[in-house]
């Protein structure tokens, strides 16, 4: 199912989508670029792939030694003890509230895909604005050195070579959010005040933050509306920021003609008369 070393590969999509450099060496950055589209079909099939074979999919993520944690391996547990159908950690004590929609009416699945597709929208969101709180920034903290996005390109190879199922469950919703919380939180990188900033910036990863470190988040229903009414927002007033790249700054000009090297003048020889 998953039958690569993803950790010293080099994957390069055309159309600019994604693009992936060597991690395994130090200093080498990975560069994200996010289209809705992409992101629209990995929300829709997401964990429907995972959980056709989840001892491999968590093989593949405690290979990693930075992902070795508790929460991880209690994550991890849950997909392996409901392999049928997982269940991820975050939601489990809310799965039947979350078929429950506005005025007890049932949710459908085109409902679940459209508050996948904004979660989805939420996060390309983050990461076109570059926030930057101290030294640590979105593509940092929600990528955690490319691990989380890596895991995403291999999903989708698998959603663009299978068939099905065209619509969300509530299981990829659980797959999206938990895939990038859990891959981000076990990057070295990300610090408690790193979250705490975004948090507090974007509400609708309150829930997500707070089910990992133990406190309940709010009943699932009420999750998915704030997700619906922050994401719309955020999204509706969404301007591009501006860049974050510094030119490089160069030197005055010396006023020498192109070409001419930096040679050190010969002190005159003083003429004397005979």
């Amino acid at each position: 199912f998953f039958c690569m070393d993803w950790g010293a590969q080099h994957w390069a999509v055309q159309r600019d989508l994604i693009t992936f450099e060597d991690d395994s060496k130090p200093g080498n950055d990975v560069q994200y670029y996010a289209s809705v589209h992409r992101a629209e079909k990995l929300s829709a099939k997401a964990l429907q792939l995972i959980a056709q074979k989840p001892q491999e999919f968590c093989s593949m993520i405690t290979k990693r030694e930075r992902l070795r944690h508790p929460c991880i391996s209690q994550f991890l547990g849950v997909i392996l003890s409901t392999s049928s159908q997982p269940e991820w950690i975050m939601f489990e004590r809310y799965d039947n509230t979350l078929e429950e929609g506005v005025e007890g009416q049932k949710m459908s699945s085109s409902d679940i895909l459209d508050i996948a597709r904004q979660i989805c929208l939420g996060l390309v969101f983050l990461h076109s604005q570059k926030l930057v709180h101290g030294n640590i920034n979105a593509n940092t903290v929600f990528l955690g050195r490319g691990n989380s996005i890596k895991i995403a390109y291999i999903l989708e190879q698998q959603i663009l070579q299978s068939s099905g199922v065209s619509v969300a469950t509530e299981d990829d919703i659980r797959a999206l959010g938990g895939l990038i919380l859990h891959m981000a939180w076990n990057s070295r990188r990300v610090t408690m005040s790193a979250y705490t900033s975004i948090i507090n910036k974007f509400p609708h990863f309150a829930f997500l933050l707070s089910s990992c470190l133990g406190p309940a988040p709010p009943p699932a229903i009420e999750v998915l509306r704030i997700i619906d009414r922050t994401i719309k927002q955020c999204t509706s007033t969404y301007q591009p920021g501006p860049s974050t790249i510094t030119p490089r700054k160069r030197g005055k000009p010396s006023g020498r003609p192109p070409g001419s090297k930096n040679k050190p003048k010969k002190p005159k020889l003083s003429q004397t008369t005979t």
